[in-house]
């Protein structure tokens, strides 16, 4: 088994995870530009809850977007993004961009590395189950994280299916917010 994941590679992961993000951001709005860049950046990609910003858990009842740090960072991103959009890549976005972000990313990271409250509802191991609601009868959600890490949960075929089979699919789980 592989020793666990050290501080610095956690770090490491949020840099790439929230660069990626970015170079997304970058190419989602350049084809897609009657997209607002705050709707870009608050619903499709997830990056307010990396920071520090983020007063609770890795999954906030809440999002606060009227937080005067949020609105200053998400400006400065914007005003990044239309400086940049014509570019021939998003190279240059990304990094101005990231170097906004990272001061509270990394102000963060700690609290996150000790944190384990994101696989709170994953009562099936590496699976969580959303049952059918009132609003969506007919649809099922099914979230999938590795609560293995370091180990990867496609290491063994057999993981996934035995993590469905650990407990009955329609017990309800309990709300965290």
């Amino acid at each position: 088994m592989p020793d666990p994941k050290t501080f610095e590679e956690h770090v490491a992961y949020l840099h790439e995870i929230v660069r990626l993000k970015l170079w997304f951001v970058w190419h989602w709005l350049r084809e897609h530009p009657e997209e607002p860049f705050s709707k870009v950046l608050r619903e499709r990609v997830d990056i307010y809850r990396k920071l520090d910003l983020n007063p609770e858990g890795l999954n906030p009842c809440s999002y606060n977007w009227d937080n005067p740090r949020w609105q200053e960072l998400e400006s400065r991103v914007g005003n990044l993004f239309l400086a940049h959009r014509e570019d021939t890549a998003s190279t240059a976005f990304e990094e101005e961009a990231f170097a906004v972000i990272r001061p509270e990313l990394d102000a963060r990271a700690q609290r996150d590395f000790a944190d384990r409250s994101a696989l709170n509802n994953y009562s099936y191991g590496s699976i969580r189950f959303d049952p059918p609601g009132q609003a969506q009868p007919k649809q099922i959600s099914i979230h999938i994280a590795n609560a293995i890490a370091p180990s990867s949960i496609f290491e063994d075929p057999a993981y996934l299916p035995s993590c469905a089979s650990k407990r009955p699919a329609w017990r309800t789980i309990p709300a965290t917010c």
